[in-house]
């Protein structure tokens, strides 16, 4: 299995605990989610029926990944700036960062424009967090009334998913275990 498909589904699997499995309707924020854990995070929410946001440096990468995820799964997905999404988006549940490592993507005054504000994830690892006071060690530890989950508080599940993932395989030698697979097997843990 490619990793970011396991990292996708430990991210994902960690907010459908938080608002126990019921994702109808809830608002996700995907900072720098153009890129291969962040499109795969997008692309499971939206099939759990979240309204997702997916934010890029750019407007146009974000809006051309959105328009594709939309248009494989038949459910609208929106593309804007990260800053768009900062700044424009109050209604926000769970704000994810997906960035690369050493990108702080969300500050601690950034996190005050969203009050319905629920779940933070940063997907980092490396100083300085992607999520401002998100400790990568963070495993659904409460800060501000937020649930918050870091690079090694999802990568714990990730490695149990990972390992989950490799026994499957060895079931048959006629698998293929993308995303979608991957996350049926997390929901099972």
């Amino acid at each position: 299995p490619n990793g970011c498909n396991t990292t996708a589904s430990s991210a994902v699997l960690a907010i459908v605990k938080a608002f126990d499995g019921k994702l109808e309707g809830v608002k996700v924020g995907i900072l720098a989610g153009t890129g291969p854990v962040g499109r795969r995070i997008a692309r499971l929410l939206a099939r759990q029926g979240a309204e997702v946001t997916i934010g890029s440096r750019t407007t146009d990468r974000a809006q051309l990944a959105a328009q594709q995820i939309s248009e494989a799964l038949n459910h609208r997905v929106v593309g804007c700036s990260n800053q768009d999404l900062i700044d424009n988006h109050p209604g926000t549940d769970v704000v994810v960062a997906a960035g690369a490592a050493g990108a702080r993507l969300l500050t601690k005054e950034e996190q005050a424009k969203f009050p319905n504000l629920k779940v933070l994830i940063d997907a980092n690892a490396v100083p300085p967090a992607g999520i401002e006071l998100v400790e990568p060690t963070d495993k659904d530890r409460l800060r501000d009334g937020v649930r918050c989950w870091g690079a090694l508080g999802i990568g714990g599940t990730k490695m149990k998913i990972q390992r989950k993932a490799i026994q499957e395989l060895f079931t048959s030698n006629t698998q293929v275990l993308d995303a979608e697979e991957i996350f049926e097997l997390a929901l099972t843990i």
